[in-house]
């Protein structure tokens, strides 16, 4: 067992009214919000920082993520 301590790099929130989440993330965070449609669950993607190639990001401690329905 190793005592490193992993970042975390994903987080995961559910959300009501599509519409009211990606104004308040957008307006209040500046992060760039993409709503899936319904084959893809109506899953709200989150980002939150740039990312590289590998779809990490780019800046140690940041974390991007997504918003899933209730």
């Amino acid at each position: 067992m190793s005592n490193k301590i992993e970042p975390v790099v994903h987080f995961e929130m559910p959300y009501e009214d599509p519409g009211r989440l990606i104004k308040f993330y957008t307006d209040s965070f500046g992060w760039q919000m993409q709503k899936l449609g319904k084959d893809m669950g109506n899953y709200v993607i989150a980002a939150t920082a740039e990312t590289e190639e590998n779809r990490m990001v780019k800046r140690p401690g940041a974390i991007n993520g997504g918003f899933f329905p209730l």
